[in-house]
């Protein structure tokens, strides 16, 4: 199985937030699960750079659109460092190899009768880059004019625009192909609420969408081909999101015979573009649907969304830096908005790391690998003998495991779900497992190479699940167990307590240190 997966390239007219640091993490979680899955991955991501809001604010800057892109994209390219996130594919849709693929794939629509010339009109709002019907918004009449004028759900005034351009025929057969894809058997939008609102939305799609814009108004953009015999009476350029949403074709066709399916990471304000817009795209143009998009929430901060002018707003740099990756990036994945909107809270972040990570998870591990005992820890399952009590203790934790991979298997990472509370329980059992053994009083060599082996492999078993969440810290343990990440697989889990032997890297695990944010966090 091969699957690129994809965040969605982000907007160059505003620097980086949390909420990209969070999609940039959970794409590369789901591709750290996939690889444990034994499928072949890549991974992608980018920028975003034409449209009227670049070129008004880079207009506004005093700078050109393509200097105020520059600035923007590597900040983008700084936080996926930052990270620890090496994405296999980077990409700008200013790059001429991407301006190829969209004029590719214009010529292509136009080939088909896809394509016509024609009066649009509606309400545009240039925040969204898109024109809205009067029933999705808020009229307000304006105290000044007595006008009656017309607001988006962010609060963005709309104006009503009557031009010609070039429409996208969103007949029929395009809906009933886009409608069968959503209803399908795979599942392919999630959560379950989301693919409700993308269906209820659907039906009340129009039968054409523009998909370009005067030149006169919107100048950076991608020209649009020359084709004989259209009537077009100016000039135009591609629309954003056409543009923007055909980046995921540009990259995959860059693998070569790669073809992976697509698996789309995005935030729920470009649900509608990615779940109904891109599969009409794609249809028309007889190419492949998305396997899956994955629609996360947002991050409010004191329960708000977050804005400048609250003053309430995360800086991912910033809180890389204080906390560290490892913190961050288990803090995000375990209590983000992957169903709904999530409150971010360094207290949380700080006591999750610290508490469960830290404390409850890596102590386990420590607690039987001092500098004393190292010498003597090579075990082998065949001189170890389980106590009925040992193999009730195994089954529980087998059992805890098969939590863990149902969810992880449906891409769910929230520490609030069934699997949050298997990989908590496993963890907590080992813990229980050491104090209830007394294993400082054990005296017997056989007794305590069998409570070695029971907390060597649930840390290796642990080590693996939490490897999506913070894959330094797995990788670091399982190379102290002497454990090779080719042996970091699906069926690794599903087989538990069958590892032949473990010998403990001495040396590794002598320079093994990881440090608490909170050294007071109990």
């Amino acid at each position: 199985m091969k699957s690129l997966i994809t965040t969605p390239i982000f907007y160059t007219n505003g620097t980086p937030h949390i909420g990209h640091l969070y999609t940039l993490i959970l794409a590369d979680a789901v591709r750290a699960w996939k690889r444990i899955c034994g499928h072949q991955t890549r991974l992608m991501t980018g920028t975003d750079e034409h449209g009227i809001k670049i070129q008004k604010k880079a207009k506004a800057l005093g700078i050109t659109p393509l200097q105020l892109c520059d600035k923007n994209s590597q900040l983008f390219r700084k936080l996926t460092a930052e990270a620890g996130i090496k994405a296999d594919d980077f990409i700008r849709t200013t790059e001429e190899r991407h301006h190829n693929t969209v004029k590719q794939i214009w010529t292509e629509l136009h080939k088909r009768n896809y394509l016509e010339v024609g009066n649009h009109e509606g309400y545009y709002s240039v925040n969204d880059e898109c024109f809205y019907v009067e029933k999705d918004l808020t009229a307000k009449e304006n105290e000044d004019t007595n006008q009656i004028e017309y607001f988006t759900e962010l609060g963005e005034k709309v104006n009503w625009i009557t031009e010609q351009n070039y429409l996208f025929k969103f007949d029929d057969n395009i809906k009933k192909n886009v409608h069968d894809w959503i209803n399908s058997d795979t599942n392919p939008i999630s959560p379950e609420y989301m693919k409700n609102l993308m269906l209820k939305s659907l039906t009340e799609s129009k039968s054409h969408l523009s998909v370009s814009r005067p030149k006169s108004r919107v100048k950076w953009g991608i020209d649009i081909p020359k084709i004989p015999g259209d009537i077009i009476k100016s000039d135009q350029t591609v629309y954003v999101w056409l543009d923007a949403l055909f980046n995921y074709k540009t990259v995959n066709d860059g693998f070569g015979d790669f073809n992976g399916e697509l698996v789309h990471i995005i935030g729920k304000d470009i649900a509608k573009f990615h779940c109904i817009y891109w599969p009409a795209f794609l249809s028309a143009a007889e190419l492949d649907l998305p396997k899956k998009v994955i629609v996360h929430g947002h991050w409010t901060k004191d329960n708000l969304k977050m804005s400048k002018s609250i003053g309430n707003v995360v800086d991912p740099f910033d809180i890389i830096k204080e906390n560290g990756i490892n913190a961050v990036r288990s803090y995000l994945l375990s209590y983000g908005p992957q169903s709904s909107d999530s409150n971010f809270e360094v207290e949380k972040l700080v006591n999750f790391h610290d508490s469960v990570i830290i404390d409850g998870f890596i102590n386990m591990f420590f607690r039987l690998t001092g500098k004393k005992v190292l010498d003597k820890l090579h075990i082998q399952l065949a001189d170890i003998e389980f106590t009925p009590e040992d193999r009730e203790l195994i089954e529980n934790a087998k059992n805890y495991t098969q939590e863990c991979i149902r969810e992880l298997n449906d891409l769910n990472f929230s520490m609030n779900s069934i699997q949050g509370n298997a990989l908590k329980s496993l963890i907590d059992l080992g813990n229980w497992y050491l104090n209830h053994n007394e294993f400082w009083r054990v005296k017997c060599e056989k007794r305590l190479s069998t409570i070695r082996y029971v907390i060597f492999e649930l840390t290796r078993i642990i080590s693996t699940i939490l490897y999506p969440y913070c894959p330094e810290i797995s990788t670091n343990i399982l190379e102290c167990l002497n454990v090779p990440t080719s042996e970091m697989t699906i069926k690794s889990l599903e087989e538990p307590f069958t590892r032949e032997r473990f010998d403990i890297n001495k040396e590794k695990r002598l320079k093994l240190f990881f440090k608490k944010i909170n050294p007071k966090v109990k």
